[in-house]
């Protein structure tokens, strides 16, 4: 709990410049020095006004300067000290986390960190905090105008954080780190099944009962890739297909970025993930469906340059005719497999037979209002019986079953005769 309370206001540090990286503020400007003069200058010439004849001259220039330097430098203040908060609050967590008792090993081991820069966090937190006037309603006002408190301020700020910018630095990796933990450990108390990892690099990927953290409904699904194959994915429309490959996608990622996998069991090898999962036609760009598949394409066999990685492609070369788009598709899945572990899913069935080599087939199926992944390829298509689900009529349907069944005789080869008369 002294974890959670102490780095909840943290997430939003990242809204404050300079800590990533990069160099520290500019130098304060000279004339700032002398910024005080103002306030007392101005203070005097309306005293002068009841005294001497042209005071007043002196008081309104005086007014004009200081609503000069207001004109110029409040926003920026203010934009400054909004990015200030979170500085604050990363401050304040340090400090805090470095005065918590030790509790058990564990706790003694996070918290070890933060003690020798506990104190010297609380000292910034004061030196960055707002003074006493400026906190009070309506007078933060009065004295910004008047004072000039919120342009001294700023560069003031400016020049600490400029001063002290390493301890800063230090500071904000050592909470960032402790928040994305705490963040972790609270997403997976949450999470109805997940398991460690076990990375290694010589063995294939193979995940038991795994799960989508956004898909509560999805059933655990069993996936593994073999005797240094890929995997081509087939499956009815809408069965699930691209679900797999999202899932095993997002499972891998999630062993590499974090060291678990949302799943029973898992072995995962390290590697980088590559998707390709959907191409669009670009309509202010004018670049049509097979040219931005063909552009992914390119990507892709460039990102097989750079060292082993998981390709996840689903319904590849769409955009184009039957005959070139297998070809195509053929190509290019060959190349990334040669080197790669590759998951594709098409409905293009063809391709599991000309890659054969490369990638082991697998059917994606509905059973009993579940996803089931067995070996083998798609025999039961459902494309033509979709349209009457779909609203079309009879006819069309039979039309289009006739126009399948003369293809499917002129693929095997048979004589199929002249084409189709098709009812009216």
């Amino acid at each position: 709990m002294g974890f959670k309370c102490a780095v909840s206001a943290v997430r939003a540090v990242r809204a404050c410049p300079y800590l990533h990286n990069g160099a520290p503020p500019d130098a304060t400007p000279d004339w700032v020095r002398w910024l005080w003069l103002l306030p007392v200058a101005w203070l005097l010439g309306v005293v002068a006004t009841v005294f001497l004849p042209l005071g007043w001259v002196a008081a309104v220039a005086l007014t004009l300067a200081l609503v000069a330097v207001q004109t110029a430098w409040h926003e920026r203040a203010q934009e400054w000290d909004r990015a200030l908060l979170p500085l604050r609050a990363m401050l304040a967590a340090h400090h805090a986390l470095g005065g918590l008792p030790d509790g058990d090993d564990d706790d003694a081991a996070l918290l070890a960190p933060f003690r020798a820069g506990a104190a010297a966090a609380g000292k910034l937190r004061r030196r960055f905090a707002l003074a006493l006037g400026d906190r009070v309603p309506r007078q933060r006002e009065y004295r910004d105008w008047l004072l000039q408190a919120n342009v001294r301020r700023y560069f003031a700020s400016r020049a600490a954080l400029a001063a002290h910018i390493d301890t800063l630095r230090a500071s904000y990796h050592l909470v960032a780190a402790l928040e994305a933990d705490c963040a972790l450990a609270c997403h997976l108390q949450g999470t109805a099944s997940f398991c460690w990892a076990d990375q290694a690099p010589d063995r294939p990927l193979a995940l038991s009962a795994m799960a989508h953290p956004l898909l509560a409904q999805l059933a655990p699904l069993d996936f593994t890739l073999a005797d240094g194959r890929g995997a081509f994915v087939s499956g009815q429309n809408g069965v699930g297909k691209s679900t797999l490959l999202r899932t095993a996608g997002l499972n891998v990622i999630a062993a590499r970025a974090f060291g678990f996998c949302y799943a029973a069991t898992a072995q995962v090898p390290p590697l980088a993930v590559h998707a390709s999962m959907q191409s669009e036609d670009a309509m202010d760009s004018g670049e049509s469906l097979y040219m931005a598949e063909l552009r992914r394409a390119r990507e892709l066999l460039v990102l097989a340059e750079q060292g082993p990685a998981l390709f996840v492609i689903d319904e590849v070369f769409r955009g184009t005719n039957h005959l070139e788009s297998v070809s195509a598709a053929t190509a290019v899945l060959h190349a990334l497999a040669r080197q790669h572990a590759v998951v594709v899913s098409s409905h293009n069935l063809e391709l599991a037979t000309l890659l054969r080599d490369r990638l082991a087939p697998f059917c994606v199926e509905a059973a009993k209002g579940a996803l089931r992944v067995r070996p083998g390829v798609l025999q039961d298509t459902n494309g033509i019986r979709l349209l009457a689900d779909s609203g079309f009529d009879s006819t069309v349907e039979r039309n289009a079953g006739t126009v399948l069944a003369w293809l499917a005789r002129h693929a095997r080869g048979e004589d199929a005769g002249p084409p189709p008369r098709l009812a009216a």
